[in-house]
């Protein structure tokens, strides 16, 4: 099974806590860790994730799970650039 995660926002709520929402850490572990954890105990192998703010950080990010990780995708429309 594939999942499409979309982290490409700004996250504006959560920027007291750290300034790329999906790598806010609950319990010490990133949200879209969290995220890719719980999918995978469902059966979700494939994983896709679209960037656009901040997704240089967010990209280094995943290279650590990079085994499970098939691809991230850079939305480059619109103000969340990099």
């Amino acid at each position: 099974m594939k999942c499409l995660i979309i982290a490409a926002g700004q996250g504006t709520r959560l920027r007291t806590k750290c300034e790329v929402k999906p790598l806010v850490r609950l319990l010490g572990v990133p949200l879209i860790e969290r995220v890719i954890r719980t999918a995978m105990q469902s059966g979700v192998w494939e994983f896709y994730v679209v960037t656009g703010y901040q997704g240089g950080k967010i990209g280094s990010f995943l290279k650590q799970l990079v085994k499970i990780l098939q691809e991230t995708v850079h939305n480059t429309s619109g103000k969340d650039e990099i």
